[in-house]
């Protein structure tokens, strides 16, 4: 974890987070600390702005360099913050998509649709790692770009079930963290695109918690601490007008262990509840 002292420097924030990158040599290192002390000194600004003209030709350079790569640039500072994480009781991990609009650069290559579908970019998935208790930002412990694949022409239900998901980006994050520490609480927090079933289990199974803004209504199980007891008729929950069951099968996916099963309400008919 950076100190205060560092991040309110330019020139040790940048030695710090990118000093220790692997690139295969030396000037490359240094070529990438120099450019990331010349952005933090002025983020809003473009690198012709911040730059002379050699040097704005050797930053060409290096970022066209195939010993440069993204991956290469981040990975101590993703190191670090996942090493400041398991030194805290409690972190929240705070995960959004960006969208990375090129539409200004229309002859881009290698790009996909973003938003309506109008414009074309790449997303980026970006994991933030905070200390509630402080309100201290540890700095970036997940980062994922990916595009955006259109949907196949007449695509069935079940093929699009089968095939490889934009939101499972998000289920992906939490398995590459992994586990907190004994001792210590790791909470997953996102907006709607995170109210995915399988997103929760692999918080669980990761034995992480997770907040989350609702998107569906769901069917809640007020006992689900009990595990494996059948919930009784008088403590289930039907939410209309859609509920999680039915997103996986007409049955609830915890099958008997839960007790019970329901179906999704239909126009104005309420939800109908009914036992194995």
């Amino acid at each position: 974890m950076l100190s205060p002292a560092i991040l309110l420097s330019s020139q040790q924030w940048a030695q710090a987070t990118f000093g220790s990158v692997q690139l295969g040599d030396p000037r490359r290192v240094q070529r990438a600390v120099d450019l990331a002390f010349h952005l933090a000194q002025h983020p809003q600004a473009s690198l012709p702005g911040v730059l002379s003209p050699a040097g704005l030709e050797a930053a060409y350079r290096f970022v066209h360099s195939s010993h440069t790569s993204y991956e290469h640039l981040v990975a101590p500072h993703l190191q670090h913050t996942r090493q400041a994480c398991h030194q805290q009781a409690q972190v929240l991990l705070i995960q959004d998509t960006t969208e990375m609009d090129y539409q200004a650069h229309p002859t881009t290559r290698g790009l996909g649709p973003i938003g309506n579908g109008t414009h074309h970019g790449f997303l980026l998935q970006s994991v933030l790692a905070v200390v509630p208790q402080h309100d201290q930002l540890l700095g970036l412990a997940h980062q994922e770009p990916f595009l955006r694949q259109p949907a196949p022409e007449k695509e069935s239900k079940q093929q699009r079930w089968k095939r490889e998901r934009e939101s499972e980006v998000w289920e992906r994050s939490v398995r590459i963290l992994g586990s907190p520490p004994a001792g210590s609480q790791w909470i997953h927090m996102g907006d709607r695109y995170s109210d995915i079933f399988a997103f929760m289990r692999q918080c669980r199974e990761q034995g992480c918690d997770f907040l989350v803004r609702a998107y569906e209504d769901r069917c809640i199980d007020l006992l689900v601490e009990q595990g494996e007891t059948p919930v009784p008729h008088d403590r289930i929950i039907i939410v209309a007008p859609r509920c999680i069951c039915w997103r996986w099968s007409s049955r609830c996916p915890f099958g008997r262990a839960c007790g019970w099963n329901s179906r999704v309400a239909r126009n104005t008919r309420p939800a109908r509840p009914f036992w194995p």
